[in-house]
């Protein structure tokens, strides 16, 4: 619960707030804040949930780039036999490079 309160425009601002602070003194759960102080602690909560949202993000980007390189690796491992026959028959490295890339390109979009 919250109760605002405001002073007069002629009141000492600093004097209001020290006598808020000495009548609320033996209540704990009790806090003196002005409207900046206030917009701060709401903007700090915000915060703490947008690093945790944003942690949360990083983690499944983590899976995600971990789920790529299996199935690219798995991809790799089942084709070393046409690997191997390509090679077999005198396909160079470099040639070989254009004819695995666009799957992988294509398993990664994917």
């Amino acid at each position: 619960m919250a109760i605002a309160i405001k002073d007069a425009s002629e009141a000492d601002t600093a004097a209001v707030r020290a006598t808020l602070d000495a009548v609320t003194a033996d209540l704990p759960t009790v806090v003196v804040m002005n409207k900046a102080e206030y917009s701060t602690q709401l903007t700090s909560q915000v915060d703490q949930l947008l690093n945790i949202i944003y942690a949360l993000l990083g983690l499944a980007i983590v899976i995600a780039v971990l789920g790529i390189v299996n199935t690219l690796a798995l991809s790799v491992i089942e084709r070393t036999r046409e690997v191997g026959l390509l090679r077999a028959i005198g396909i160079t490295r470099p040639q070989l490079r254009p004819v695995v890339t666009p799957e992988s390109v294509i398993i990664t979009l994917l």
